[in-house]
């Protein structure tokens, strides 16, 4: 059973939709869903020519050391 309240909000709601600040929702919206995107994560720092030299030299070092002991 429906009551006058919700004829009244009915009502209301129907000028709402009509009214001209009905077509700021949409706007609204889609301004939520832009400001709302994932901001890509950045891409990690490649490590600096000294680490990866440093790296390099040491697995050198590692594997003539294996072929040290084994020969």
């Amino acid at each position: 059973m429906t009551t006058s309240s919700d004829h009244e909000l009915d009502l209301w709601i129907a000028a709402r939709k009509t009214g001209p600040s009905a077509h700021l929702a949409p706007s609204v919206m889609k301004e939520i869903q832009n400001a709302s995107q994932p901001i890509p994560n950045p891409k990690p720092e490649q490590p600096s020519w000294l680490l990866a030299s440093a790296c390099l030299f040491a697995g050198i070092g590692k594997i003539s050391l294996v072929f040290y002991f084994a020969f």
